[in-house]
């Protein structure tokens, strides 16, 4: 893989997260015996702060990637695996546990943390864990592969500046054929002098 293309991983897994935090993670459905609730929707970024925290600095890296050398490439990818780690983990703490990453919400909509009813996860979450695998493989190979994809560029840029091989040829042609016209001429010059004619005449 080239370092575009990784790079292009990194920032899709990472806008991929943020896309996913915005929207709805969480929806409950309050129980009451004596008043109707009203059903709250809890997005990403309430229940799991610290996704959309790691998701900014992810995408950040990807796009400082661009213009980094190998030192910096490679410090930028372990960033972008250790946020694709906490998004992982993050995503999954809310899914293990619904009702304590709806508390806060759910407390301050309600007034009490602790609601009974019916609490379930839409599939956006496992949206933002797709994004987080993107960013967490792009910053393996980006750590892996900077000093390799530096040597690559050079031995591309190389190539670029070295003649090929036919222009080579083509140029020694063109010499070869110019050396053998200088020659004819000064043949002729020394025919036509030897016959009596002036070769500088017109």
């Amino acid at each position: 893989m080239t370092s575009r293309q990784v790079t292009l991983g990194a920032i899709l897994g990472a806008l991929l997260v943020l896309a996913a935090a915005t929207q709805t993670w969480i929806h409950v459905v309050p129980t009451s015996t004596s008043v109707r609730l009203p059903e709250i929707d809890i997005s990403g970024n309430d229940a799991a702060t610290s996704v959309t925290a790691l998701s900014v600095a992810a995408l950040a890296a990807a796009a400082a990637a661009t213009i980094a050398r190998v030192v910096g490439r490679r410090i930028i990818g372990v960033i972008l695996a250790l946020s694709g780690i906490g998004i992982i983990a993050a995503t999954f703490s809310v899914l293990s546990n619904i009702q304590a990453a709806a508390a806060t919400t759910v407390g301050e909509t309600l007034g009490q943390s602790v609601t009974e009813g019916s609490y379930t996860h839409t599939f956006w979450p496992y949206l933002a864990i797709l994004g987080a695998v993107l960013a967490f493989a792009a910053g393996i190979v980006m750590t892996v592969r900077a000093g390799r994809w530096a040597v690559d560029r050079r031995h591309a840029q190389g190539a670029e500046q070295a003649p090929s091989q036919a222009e080579l040829s083509q140029k020694g042609a063109a010499a070869s054929s110019s050396s053998k016209n200088e020659k004819w001429d000064d043949i002729d010059s020394w025919d036509s002098l030897s016959r009596g004619d002036d070769p500088t005449a017109t």
